[in-house]
């Protein structure tokens, strides 16, 4: 009698390897699964988005590449998308990489894949390590590999401008019971804010005018990366900003219109030398999200003040941002005031231990304009 040996199929090894054109499609539909398993959305947008934002960077670097992970039916069930941008500290180059959005499919997950995607990021040939969109559970899996948190930067800041329509506004976003009574009140916030204003105005102490005249425009990447290496002298670590990725970074920023509307401008002498600039993003709930401020020494309360005025003359009933070491005086003097952001926090992990007391110590210019908050993938669901 002779037995019939059942057939074994060899399952492939689990691992990670970087993202390739082919798995595109295979990133988007994780991305989909996890965070948006009741929204089907439109075919290809997502894809898109991770081809243009993973692959057709102009920092893409192929030593630091965006992950997926394999699981043994060679099945993509992973995806951790990495940016990487060219820094300076004390004006030597090196490589920054921006982890964000990270996914894996529930299986994948039980076998720990998030971690080896995490661990194999944080080994990467980067100097330095960032994500400034994390929550608690992936400030846990950073802090467990060794990164740490960048509490000054889990901080926010908020300027009122009209304080009765931004708080009808938070009312009728955070309790949409009540949105037809805060429509039916919006006449009377009007007239709250135009009281509150000319009181506020009264009482403003005046700042000390600029030394020269200013002159407000649209934002010029040429411009902007012209000057950039003079206005960033204060910091020892430093975006290594040029003309091409400052023009292709506004032009990504402009796409995420979810966010609303993306403004920005650049302040500068009659003479023609630039001091400054701002950018942030006009959201449908008229609030002001700052993404990048940017100024020279003597001039930080100026740009803030053209900021301000700006939103103000757009309509936003508030300007909020995340808090930077330099800004707090000027903030301060601006009548600011902080807040905890604790769905958005700020992890660094760093190769060598000056970079991390650097940006601990105030002494790195690190935006949200260079993160992944920006980025708005969940809006692309």
């Amino acid at each position: 009698m002779s037995l019939e040996l059942a057939r074994v199929r060899t399952l492939r090894r689990q691992g990670i390897r970087p993202l390739t054109p082919d798995d595109v499609d295979a990133a988007a539909a994780v991305l989909q699964q996890v965070f948006r398993t009741d929204c089907p959305t439109e075919p290809g947008r997502l894809a898109d988005y991770i081809r243009r934002l993973c692959l057709e960077t102009p920092g893409y670097d192929p030593e630091i590449p965006s992950l997926v992970y394999e699981d043994a039916e060679g099945r993509v069930a992973g995806f951790l998308r990495v940016s990487v941008q060219r820094m300076t500290f004390d004006g030597r180059p090196m490589r920054m990489a921006c982890s964000g959005p990270f996914a894996t499919l529930p299986e994948a997950r039980a076998k720990g894949a998030g971690v080896f995607l995490l661990r194999h990021f944080l080994n990467g040939p980067q100097d330095l390590s960032i994500t400034d969109g994390a929550n608690e559970q992936g400030r846990f899996l950073w802090e467990r590999l060794g990164g740490q948190t960048v509490h000054v930067h889990c901080l926010g800041w908020i300027h009122l401008l009209r304080p009765a329509t931004f708080a009808s506004e938070y009312i009728a976003r955070k309790y949409p019971g009540f949105r037809k009574l805060m429509t039916i009140c919006q006449p009377l916030s009007i007239l709250l804010d135009r009281a509150l204003g000319a009181l506020v105005k009264k009482r403003r102490p005046r700042s000390a005018r600029p030394p020269v005249r200013l002159i407000e425009e649209d934002l010029a990447p040429k411009a902007m990366a012209s000057a950039w290496p003079q206005l960033s002298t204060r910091w020892r670590l430093r975006p290594d900003y040029d003309e091409t990725y400052l023009a292709w970074l506004l032009d990504e920023m402009s796409r995420v219109v979810s966010r609303g509307s993306l403004i920005g401008r650049q302040i500068r002498t009659e003479g023609g030398k630039l001091v400054g600039w701002y950018l942030y993003y006009l959201s449908p709930h008229r609030v002001a999200e700052v993404m990048q401020i940017a100024a020279s020494e003597n001039h930080e309360t100026h740009v803030l003040e053209y900021l301000f005025a700006d939103a103000e003359r757009r309509g936003a009933g508030a300007v909020m941002g995340r808090l930077e070491p330099w800004l707090i005086q000027p903030l301060y003097c601006n009548r600011c005031h902080g807040y905890y952001r604790a769905s958005t926090l700020a992890l660094l992990n760093a190769r060598r231990s000056e970079l991390a007391a650097a940006v601990h110590a105030g002494q790195a210019f690190l935006t949200r304009a260079d993160g992944e908050w920006w980025t708005g993938f969940r809006e692309q669901l």
